[in-house]
């Protein structure tokens, strides 16, 4: 029989809950905030304006597979796996993260010269993506995973929350251009690294001794390389259907869009959270010994995410137009679509973590080009029917598809069906 006091006295899941409740403390605090704050700036801004802000912002994230390099998950699981190499580790993934940054910044400037778009669009793009440079300390964010010392990192995202947010505000007091609000993202990006270097430094590792090793980035970028395909089809496929929509349709669709992805990807933390919480437990379990353990962690989070999906479905309604007013018409539609990703997030985050850690990131590319294609498939043929409502219907029915069946495919990822199938206590 299944022994939950025991469970809970445990120490090591006392580690692991104490770990992930500082994450989501910090994530549910962040997300009312932001919530509060984007509506505030998505009203003052009206659709047409937020809708080229958050336009620009998801060309801008399109590229950052070039910045991350496939690295982010890869560093932590050589930290876990090895803790004697982490000052080499840290130093190698800085600096390549760095030079990735850079390179797109560059790119990025030198192509939009030659296009024909929106001025204006134009510089909110070259502005957000400053932003990548500083996202290069963000390593030192893995290294408190790997050390599961998340809370360091959820109170320098407190500050960069209040910085950010009062920023904001002060811009709408002062009556400023949409231009000024992309600065915000280079302001939260070096304010997020100036504090994760503060924890690092101020903790018990005191002493900088970051390296380039190049034996060491070519190690880590052979075993990223698939990562890195599949980063650019995730980055790809999460933001592409907002640009198709301004190609179909306008900006002001792109603000309603954007609008419901912001309510939908506020509850995302949740799923994120936990994975990021557990990956370094995941690193340690054997798929045949342990898998019970594994169901456990896969199969209650899920049940979870799925009575949240339905509980903001049936509010939709209610919260697009509390939040963002009635000028966001389209937006609660979206939001009762898109909050279904939910789940299928978080199911797809584990089985792709697996797949790192059995060494089959080829298939993690596999799948992501997947759910790439089936996006793009679906969207060329819902956008010009049902507008924003096929962006959403898109973006779900991608996720569900691969997300669930996409390990069947193979032989060697097949066995993840015992996940769902196969109880044995």
């Amino acid at each position: 029989m299944f022994n939950f006091v025991k469970l809970i006295k445990n120490d090591e899941v006392k580690k692991y809950t104490a770990n992930t409740v500082w994450v989501l403390l910090e994530k549910i605090i962040r997300m009312f905030t932001v919530l509060f704050v984007t509506a505030w700036v998505a009203r003052y801004l009206k659709p047409d304006n937020f809708g080229y802000l958050n336009l620009a912002q998801s060309i801008v994230f399109i590229f950052t597979f070039l910045t991350t390099l496939g690295l982010d998950n890869v560093v932590v699981k050589n930290l876990v796996s090895c803790d004697k190499d982490s000052s080499k580790l840290l130093g190698t993934a800085f600096l390549l993260k760095l030079i990735g940054a850079i390179f797109v910044v560059g790119m990025l400037g030198g192509t939009l010269i030659w296009l024909d778009i929106n001025a204006d669009l134009k510089l909110m793009i070259i502005i957000i993506s400053l932003s990548l440079i500083f996202q290069s300390f963000n390593v030192i964010d893995f290294f408190f995973q790997s050390k599961v010392l998340s809370k360091y990192v959820s109170y320098s995202n407190f500050v960069v929350l209040a910085i950010s947010s009062l920023t904001k505000i002060l811009l709408i007091a002062i009556d400023a251009s949409v231009e000024y609000f992309a600065w915000v993202f280079v302001l939260d990006s070096l304010t997020l690294a100036i504090f994760l270097f503060y924890f690092y430094v101020k903790g018990e590792y005191k002493k900088i001794t970051w390296d380039l090793d190049l034996s060491l980035a070519k190690k880590l970028l052979r075993e990223s390389f698939p990562l890195i395909l599949s980063s650019a089809s995730v980055a790809i496929a999460m933001r592409l259907d907002q640009v198709m929509l301004y190609n179909y349709l306008s900006s002001t669709e792109v603000g309603y869009y954007s609008a419901g992805v912001k309510l939908a990807e506020a509850a995302v933390f949740i799923p994120v959270a936990i994975i990021n919480s557990v990956y370094p437990k995941l690193v340690k379990l054997d798929y045949k010994k342990d898998l019970f353990t594994l169901q456990k962690i896969l199969i209650a989070p899920t049940l979870m995410l799925c009575v949240i999906s339905i509980i903001v479905t049936l509010l939709s309604g209610f919260i697009s137009d509390a939040i963002f007013g009635t000028d966001y018409a389209s937006t609660s539609k979206v939001l009762s679509i898109l909050i279904w990703t939910l789940p299928f997030t978080y199911i797809g985050a584990f089985i792709g973590r697996l797949m790192l850690i059995e060494g089959f990131s080829k298939f993690i590319f596999y799948r992501q080009l997947m759910i790439l294609i089936l996006n793009v498939i679906f969207n060329i043929i819902l956008i010009p029917i049902l507008g924003v409502v096929g962006a959403a219907i898109a973006t779900l029915s991608s996720d569900i598809i691969i997300n669930i069946f996409f390990h069947y495919a193979f032989k060697k990822t097949r066995h993840y069906h015992k996940l769902f199938f196969h109880w044995k206590n």
